[in-house]
Parts: C-alpha cells; structure tokens; sequence
C-alpha cells in the first residue's frame, strides 16, 4: 500500500510544504529491505493466495509508477534548488573577488618591496662578493708573485755563486760551495712549503719555476754535491805538507763536509731521527775504498815481500788520510741548518760523532786497522794453504813482516804535523793503538804458523808437575793458533791454568777435549822416533782446525756485523719490504744497477739480485721471504764471480741466513779482468727468446737459440727485441701455456716499459716474429718442431729428464766422523720426508737446478762444505749434460724453503 507522505525540502521554512508523495520512503530505507521481499509483498498484496493463475501485471504497474514517481521527484527537487544554489554560488563568487584584489595589492606591494630589497641590497652583496674574489686571486696572485720573484732571485744567486765554485782547470773557491748550499736550503724551505697558505703553495704551477727547477737548481744541486764528493774523494795529507798547504787542505775540506751535511735530504724525515746521509755516505766511500785498495795491494805483497815496504808506506799514507779526516771532522762544529730545528743538532758538538756512531766504532784509524786485519787474516790463510815457495818465504820472514806491519800501523796513525798545529791537537794523537798493531800484526803473523816446538806431551793427573817447560815469548793467542785450538778452559778435573808464568818466560798448558797439554823440550823431540812419548798424538778434525768456528753463533755475529757495514745494503731498505733490488760487481764493489736498466745485464760481468716476497696469507703479518740470485755472465772474470759469491753469502748473512741463494750462469762488461765495454759504445741488438711448454705436470719457461728453427707449433716462444715484447702462440699450445706466457710477459714490462704483441700462428701477423728470427720467403709458415730443451724438460714417469738424466737426492753427513756425500735416491719419488734435519742434502732436479737444502741441526762442517760439494757435483753431471755447468744452484735453509724448492721436492 502507497501512501501520500510529505516532507521540506532542504533549505526552506516551515510554511513551504512539498507536494504530496506515494513513495514510502521507509520502506525503502530500511535497514531489512530487499528487492526479493519488496517483490513478494507486491505479489502477495494483489493476488488471491487461492487463485491458481497469478496476476503479476498489478504489481508491475505499481513498481513502475513508484519509479516514474520517483523520477519526477528528483526532477522537482533538482529545479527547485537550482536556484538558491547558483545564487549562494554568485555571492560566494563575489566574495572570493574581493578577497583576491586584496590580496594583489598587497602581492604588488610585496614585489615591490623586494625589487626595491634586490636593487639596494643583493645586487650591492653580489657586487661586494665579486670585488672580494677579485681582492683574493690579486693578493694570491701577489703572494705567487712575490715566491716566484723570491726563487728567481734566489736561482740567479744560486748561479752566480756556483759561477764562483770555478772548476778543476781553474781557482776553485771552495767557500763558494757553503754558500751555495745555504742558498739551495733556501730555496727548498720555498719550494717544499706546498700547504695551502704556505709561501710555497702554488709554485708547482708556475711554468717559470719549473723551468728554474729543470735548468738551475737542479742542475747546480747535483754540481755542488758532486763537487763537493770530489773533494772529500780527492783528499789528501801527505806528511811533507807544509803549514799553508795544511791549512787550506783542512779549509776545503771543512766547506765540503758542510755543504755534505746542509744537502742531506730532510724531506719527511722526522727532526729527530735525521742523519746527515749525504756526508756519510761519502765519508764511508773514501774509508771503504782506501781499505779496498790497501787490502788488494798488501795482500798481492805478502806473496811479493820486495814490494812489501812500498805497499805499507802506501798503506800508511792512506790511513794518515783518514786520521786527518778525523781531525778534521773533529774540529768542525755542525752548521746551522735552516731547515732543522736547532735543538736536533745542538746535541753534537761536532761532526766527528755522527760518523762514529754510524760506522760503530770509537776511531776511524782503529776501524780502519780492524777492518782490514778481518780481510787480510782470511788472504794470509790462503797464501800459507796454497804453500809453496811464496808461503815458505813469508813464513821465514814473518817476524820482519810484523814488524814492518807495527812500525806502519803507529806511523799511520800519526796525523800529519801541518794539521795538528791547526784548530787544536784533537784526541786522535794522543791515542795508544797498541790494539790496532796487535790485532793486525797478529791478522798476519798468526796464520803462517808458529816457531814454537811441535812436541806436545800430554797430562792425564791433575797433580803432575810441568816439566821441561820451554820459556816462549809470543802472546797467548799465538801459542793457540800454533796449537790449532780455539778455546781455553781453567779449574776443570785435571786442567792446568794457563798461562803459569816462570821467570821471564811463559809455560803453557792448554786445556783441550778433556785433556791437559804442555809444551816440552825441543832437544828431547828431535831424538825421540816418530809418536814415541805423545800419549795423545793430534787427531785431525774439525774441532782443532781454523775453520772450528765457522757456523757458530760467533761466527754469524761476526759475518753479520761485517755485511752490516756493506753500503750497497745498509740503506735500511735492503730486506724490509717487498721487491726487487738488482747490484752489479765493479772493481771489485757492489753498485746498485739503475732500476731502469733492471732486466738488462752484460755477459761479461756478474750481478747480486735481491727478490723479497711476503710469506702467508694475513698481508699484514706476513714475514719476509728473500731470493738471493748471483748471475753470472757466461765471460765474467774469476775474481768478479768470486766477489759475487762472497757479497751473496755476506748478503744472506745481513738478512739473518733466511734467504734461499741461487747461482745463475749466462752468456761486454765492466772493466775488472780481461773483457771491457764502455758504457758510452752503442748497444749491440740483442734478441731474447723464450719457449713457454708443459713438461713433469708443470710449465717451463726456457731460453732458447733466437732463431725461427727454434719455433714449434704445440708450444708459445716469447721475443723480446729491445724495444717491442712479441708473444707467438703454436697452433697446439695449451691454455696454461698461454697464461704463463702472459705472465712472464708482464714482469718483462714491469721492468722494461715496452709494447707487447700477441700473434696467433693462425694469424698472417705471425709472419713477422719468424723474419724477427731470421725468416725469409722460403721459410714455411707451419709445421715447426724442435725437440725441448733436456735440462728443462723431464719424462713423464720416474722423475727422469728426456735425456735419460733422473731426480737424484744426496746426503752430506760427517756423522760417521768422515765427511761424506752419499745417494740416498735415485730416481723414484722424492719428499721433504726423505730430508733430515741434522744433515745437509743436495737434490738433482733432473738437469733443471740443484738444490741444497742445509737442516738446522747440520755440523759446522757440512754447513762450511756445501758451495764446493755442489759445485764438484755440476763437474760430475757434465759427462752427462752438456749443458750442466749452466744448471742453476740454489742453497735453501730449513724452515725458510722457498716455494720453488718445495715445488721442486714434492714434484712426482
């Protein structure tokens, strides 16, 4: 049932009243409606339940009138507030109007406000910042000015002053060269001032100064110091000079140790910990090659004693030399180093302190005199176990011999008279050198021997008396050299004191191996038939020879602290870090190889290599390991091969023996022997070639002949040509072979700097590598085979070379009380357990190297004999290798083995 309801339309009063409607709104909005129910109540409402046929057009009719009632409703509704709507819109309209013209007013005065701001205030702080700016670049650019006008009024100083200097031909004046270094300081403290604010800041950019730099102070700098080399170098003061002539040596000598001092590089060196490495190293170089040449010449004159007065007074001059020096040097009071502050040099009241303490000694004669009595002891002791005429002579002459050694010694090292009455006396004249004359008459006379009597009789009861005691007067020392025992014991069983003093004389009992002996009668040995009497005749080993020490902790303290005193290492960088340090032997020295020049070596010469390497996987605590490689030219000389071997020994000994030495041999030089090339003769164009294979499960990297015939296809050959690295890879090489290649290839260039080129054979750009070798139209593109090289390449099973040449192991061992080389394997598989700690062994590597591996519990003399066993081996192996004398050999210690030698030992 529809009903006629009414209801207001929003927005109007009480007095209007809608029309009538028939929608009963209720029931539409209500919560329960449905339209299925709505539907059935309209069915219900119109039809009989009892009618069989329902009537649905009734209810239809009316759902369609609610529906067009519904309509025209909302149609009223809609115009009926149209109206009011626009008109509430309109005033709304008409408001926001006004509010916006406000609000514009406000906005333009606003505007104006900031243009009015813009043009008074930031325009004006714009204005001010640029005239700021400008202010600064013009005072930096004053400031520059002035440091730049402030270094070229320096750098002109600078060559006036060194015009000063003259030169060799002309004056010299030496006191130019103070004042050239004060200017050089001055110069530095600008130029090494780069901090922003500094007066040195910006100067790097100024092509004038550079310029400065390159051309002048640079130039100069090295000039003055060369110069000033050269005086130290040329110094000189013979004992005729006179008063002038001494006081203008000390003059010049003193600017050049001044200008030393002041140029030493003080860059990012601590106040502190500053040294004047300049001054010393040039004072270590005069001292160290006046002991060279002394050496040399004295020890040529013991085997010649006719030259043996001209050598010494040599030898004295030299040392005189020295003594004046340090006169010198203890009269001269540090200067004033601009760059330093003055309480790090107040400290030393002269020059002389420095030098002491870097060389380790209290005198530069008594370094000078010990120094050489260490050298020279080891050269007498060759001459006398060479024997022959030249040892019999200067044994028969021994005693003038030490006499003539002591007069030289006291006599050099008495400065000359001129330089004494100088600036004072100084302490070195009033020194007694009775040590220096017994340490170096003793260097020589002690190891020709003695004149005591060789009778020895031996003591077994602590309560016998000595007799027929011979009264000796030679120093205890002497008597236990003659005797060949190192060593005394006192208050042991049955020992005897030593020495027991009877009237003016010396009995002497010396306590040996648990046995007492005393020297006895010469008359009653000379009767007697031969070991009648001696209970205990003279066993002959190790213990009572000269080489008793050799491998103690003495003998490495001893070797160490010489080695220590070697420039070419004691830089204190020579085995801190990781890298490469490359020496070549010249007359006799050891002298860095320029690092530009690494990689380069002349067959007629011989070389020290250092490689240090970490050890470990933390970076940070991982140990040092060290390669020592002495390369010898294939036309070296004797005497540089074997100054090579003695400076690699000594530089094991510097780095603590953890090192693993190795020997190499290759095929110009340096003057020192019978082969010469001058380093300024053009360089001849030599080719390297290097064959890259796999051979024993590893690849071998292998010189070979530079020519094409020594191509073959399975493998890769490396080129080097000088200037360009070329990389020819076979048409069956391997993966692993071309890897290795490529790393060979960049340690090439690491060194060298130059292009590389990798050819494939497939590759028409191969072509050129075999006219590098030699190659013309007629040499076939493919199809190249050469046999591996035998010392390089090794059969797949039993450890034996293509060759037929086998892994071999060895032991040297005096455990029987014999020295003994034995093998231990042949061929077969060979392990570091195969090795034993108390021993010495030496492993054959099928032809490749030889190894010697030292345990630490090895005697001294397996330790003292294992260079000339090794080598008697190579002798040995060359009736099965040609090549054998060329193998490498390298000495590794237990516990430091290197990864090439455990490589090479766990090899199958």
């Amino acid at each position: 049932m529809v009903t006629a309801t009414a209801s207001s339309a929003p927005g109007r009063g009480d007095d209007d009243v809608d029309e009538p409607s028939y929608i009963d709104y209720e029931t539409f909005l209500s919560p329960d409606f449905t339209p299925a129910s709505f539907a059935n109540s309209l069915v219900v409402a119109t039809n009989n339940p009892n009618d069989s046929p329902l009537d649905l057009s009734t209810p239809l009719s009316r759902v369609l009138f609610d529906a067009q009632e519904l309509d025209s409703r909302i149609d009223l509704l809609t115009t009926r507030s149209a109206v009011p709507l626009l008109q509430h819109t309109q005033t709304q309209t008409r408001a926001s109007k006004h509010i916006v013209a406000e609000l514009d007013a406000q906005i333009r005065s606003l505007n104006d406000s900031y243009k009015q701001l813009e043009r008074e205030v930031i325009d004006k702080h714009a204005e001010a910042d640029e005239v700021r700016q400008v202010a600064l670049r013009l005072w930096e650019t004053l400031r520059l000015g002035r440091s730049v006008g402030r270094c070229l009024q320096l750098g002109r100083q600078l060559e006036v002053q060194h015009a000063e200097i003259g030169g060799p031909g002309a004056k010299e004046d030496h006191g130019a060269l103070l004042r050239c270094s004060y200017t050089i300081l001055s110069l530095r403290e600008v130029l090494e001032s780069k901090a922003q604010g500094e007066e040195g800041y910006g100067l790097n950019r100024v092509d004038a100064v550079r310029s400065l730099q390159d051309n002048v102070i640079v130039p100069i700098e090295r000039s003055v110091r060369e110069t000033a080399e050269r005086f130290v170098r040329e110094f000189s003061a013979p004992t005729s000079m006179t008063f002038s002539q001494g006081e203008e040596a000390r003059a010049k000598m003193e600017s050049a140790l001044a200008t030393l001092y002041l140029l030493s590089p003080t860059l990012g060196v601590k106040p502190d910990r500053w040294t004047p490495r300049l001054l010393l190293q040039s004072l270590e170089t005069y001292i160290r090659s006046a002991l060279q040449m002394s050496i040399t010449s004295l020890s040529r004159s013991l085997g010649q004693l006719p030259s043996l007065d001209r050598v010494l007074a040599e030898v004295t001059a030299k040392c005189q030399n020295i003594v004046s020096i340090e006169l010198v040097l203890e009269s001269t009071k540090p200067p004033v180093h601009p760059l330093l502050p003055a309480s790090s040099t107040q400290k030393q009241s002269s020059l002389i302190q420095p030098l002491l303490t870097y060389l380790e000694t209290g005198s530069l004669a008594s370094y000078f005199w010990r120094t050489m009595a260490g050298s020279l002891a080891t050269r007498v002791q060759d001459i006398v176990g060479r024997g022959g005429v030249v040892a019999r002579t200067l044994k028969t002459n021994k005693n003038n011999v030490g006499d003539a050694i002591r007069h030289a010694v006291i006599k050099g090292c008495q400065p000359p008279s001129a330089l004494l009455g100088g600036k004072g006396k100084g302490k070195t004249a009033d020194v007694n050198w009775d040590r220096e004359v017994a340490v170096m008459v003793g260097s020589v006379v002690n190891n020709l021997g003695s004149s005591l009597p060789r009778m020895v009789q031996h003591i077994n009861d602590s309560n016998s008396r000595l007799v027929s005691a011979v009264r000796v007067q030679l120093p205890l020392g002497a008597v236990l050299d003659a005797l060949s025992v190192r060593g005394q014991r006192e208050g042991s069983a049955g020992s005897v004191s030593v020495p027991q003093l009877v009237g003016e004389g010396r009995v002497v009992a010396i306590y040996a191996r648990g046995h007492v002996y005393v020297l006895s009668d010469p008359a009653a040995y000379a009767a007697m038939p031969p070991h009648e009497g001696l209970v205990h005749p003279k066993e002959y080993d190790i213990k009572d020879s000269n080489i008793e020490l050799i491998g103690s902790d003495i003998d490495h303290r001893v070797k160490h602290n010489s080695a220590a005193t070697e420039p070419a290492w004691s830089d204190g960088a020579v085995g801190q870090a990781p890298g490469l340090r490359v020496w070549r032997i010249e007359e006799f020295q050891v002298v860095p190889w320029p690092r530009e020049r690494y990689g380069e070596f002349y067959d007629g010469d011989s070389y020290i290599v250092l490689f240090s390497y970490k050890v470990g996987k933390d970076a940070d605590a991982a140990k040092l390991g060290h390669d020592i490689f002495f390369w010898l030219g294939a036309h070296t000389t004797q005497d540089e091969a074997g100054t090579s071997a003695y400076k690699t020994v000594e530089l094991d000994e510097f780095l603590r023996g953890a090192a693993t030495q190795h020997r190499e041999i290759r095929r110009g030089g340096v003057r020192s022997g019978f082969r010469h090339i001058e380093e300024g003769a053009p360089k001849e164009t030599v080719r390297t070639l290097l064959r890259v294979f796999k051979a024993n499960g590893g690849i071998v990297v292998h010189e070979v002949e530079p020519a094409w015939r020594s191509l073959d296809d399975g493998d890769v050959f490396v080129l080097d040509t000088g200037d360009k690295i070329w990389v020819w890879q076979g048409r069956g090489c391997s993966p692993m072979e071309k890897a290795k290649a490529a790393q060979v290839v960049h340690d090439m260039t690491l060194a060298k700097h130059i292009d590389v080129e990798v050819v494939a054979q497939a590759e028409s750009r191969s072509r050129r590598v075999v006219d590098l070798l030699g190659g013309d139209d007629e040499t076939p593109r493919d199809g190249f085979k050469q046999q591996r090289p035998v010392a390089a390449a090794s059969a797949r099973s039993g450890g034996a070379s293509d060759g037929g040449h086998p892994r071999k192991l060895f032991r040297l061992s005096d455990a029987s009380g014999q020295l003994s080389f034995d093998l231990v394997k042949d061929g077969g598989r060979i392990s570091k357990g195969d090795l034993d700690g108390n021993d010495v062994f030496l492993l054959d590597d099928a032809g490749r190297a030889i190894w010697v591996w030292e345990g630490q519990g090895a005697s001294r003399a397996e330790k003292a004999k294992w260079l000339s066993v090794a080598q008697a081996y190579i002798r040995h192996v060359e009736g099965e290798l040609d090549d054998a004398h060329l193998m490498p050999l390298a000495k590794v210690i237990e516990g430091n083995e290197s990864r090439a030698f455990m490589k090479a030992i766990e090899a199958h």
